[in-house]
């Protein structure tokens, strides 16, 4: 493709990306290092940059931004990839700058006021977020901030119309779920508490395939790195779509889930209209993304969101022997928003991990793990839409 279209800046990108799938990390850099030189306004090849250094260990792994032509659309991408690393204090000094140099760029300050929560300082993210846009970005974001203020019923009024607008909003949705099960609202039991949303399902694959199939992704993950701005905490992740992949295995594999998916449609609740998992009860499912995850020797997922998804999942096909330990390590908690959001809540469900058990859950149940401290985890992961591409 750069044959036929040389310079062309998303071809050489995906060509450095290639390059570091394929373990030519020293490669990958440098390609990436020539593409931020010739194109410093260029925010993706600075992210790229920033990522690659990352993987290296560079501590300093944003510092190309500090030299890039300064414009909106760059800050904010700068203090993205600070807080993808939860360097959130960093994240909104870059905010402050950039609201400062453009008091007009809405995005800014949304950003801003976002940071700023994620930094503990929702007092001070309020006014901004009073103060913002009648859009949805900006009453999820504020409602999200109302609960770090411990101000449910203020949340529950702020993302509710969003929700309801809205179907597929899985954030709208997530906060909501935060605010009514604080407020004693029974329409949280409605939400996520039907018999049939959460489930744990055997994946229909022999012990020959999957160890194959282990075999295959601790492979990969000898080539991945601690991914930025993810759940993924002290473990590494795939990149690219997984089932994108040419190997048997793994057509194998997406045929097993495909088969767990059907089993899970069919034991869900009655079609509703009003729900934002049970008003697609009957209509196509694909899968829309695809990565696995280990961890060895520590590590742990965040409580987050897919915000893209219908349904989310996690296959596991490794897991610890401290499993079965006091403090339950390793298990997968449904339920339990990110630290500093609701923190009286706890999870409204705990799953075991087991090799061979496939869970699928609403994507919009926040979402994490307990820390593992000793041996392997690894599980593939993917999220399911609705409708047609």
């Amino acid at each position: 493709a750069l044959t036929r279209e040389p310079g062309k800046p998303e071809l050489m990108r995906g060509y450095a990306e290639a390059l570091q799938a394929s373990g030519r990390s020293a490669e990958a850099m440098a390609f990436a290092e020539a593409l931020s030189a010739h194109f410093p306004g260029w925010t993706d090849g600075q992210a790229l940059l920033a990522e690659l250094r990352w993987e290296a260990g560079d501590p300093d792994y944003a510092r190309g931004f500090a030299s890039a032509k300064p414009d909106p659309a760059t800050q904010q991408a700068w203090a993205a990839l600070l807080s993808g690393a939860d360097r959130h204090e960093e994240a909104v000094a870059v905010l402050r700058e950039g609201v400062a140099r453009w008091p007009d760029a809405a995005e800014l300050r949304l950003a801003l006021a976002t940071a700023l929560g994620e930094a503990g300082q929702a007092a001070a993210a309020e006014p901004l977020l009073a103060a913002g846009a009648d859009t949805p970005a900006w009453a999820v974001a504020r409602g999200r901030n109302l609960l770090r203020l411990g101000r449910p019923d203020a949340a529950a009024r702020m993302v509710e119309p969003v929700a309801r607008a809205d179907l597929g909003d899985v954030a709208a949705w997530a906060l909501l779920d935060a605010a009514w099960r604080l407020l004693g609202d029974a329409r949280a039991a409605w939400l996520h508490g039907q018999d049939g949303l959460v489930r744990a399902l055997p994946l229909p694959l022999s012990g020959a395939e999957l160890a194959e199939l282990v075999a295959m992704l601790r492979a990969l993950h000898a080539e991945s790195a601690i991914p930025l701005a993810q759940s993924v905490k002290g473990g590494t992740q795939t990149r690219g779509g997984l089932f994108a992949r040419r190997e048997p295995i793994l057509a194998r594999l997406r045929e097993g889930l495909e088969a767990v998916l059907a089993d899970y449609r069919a034991g869900l609740p009655a079609a509703d209209p009003t729900h934002p998992l049970l008003s697609k009860r009957d209509i196509a499912w694909r899968i829309v993304g695809s990565w696995s995850v280990r961890f060895e020797g520590g590590g742990r997922h965040a409580a987050h969101i897919h915000p893209r998804g219908l349904l989310s999942s996690a296959c596991y096909l490794v897991v610890p022997d401290e499993v079965g330990a006091a403090g339950k390590p390793g298990w997968l908690e449904l339920g339990r928003p990110p630290a500093g959001i609701a923190p009286s809540l706890g999870p409204l469900h705990e799953l075991r991990p087991a090799p061979g058990l496939v869970a699928l859950f609403p994507s919009t149940l926040f979402h994490g793990t307990r820390p593992i401290e000793t041996g392997e985890r690894m599980t593939v992961a993917f999220d399911v839409s609705a409708g047609l591409a």
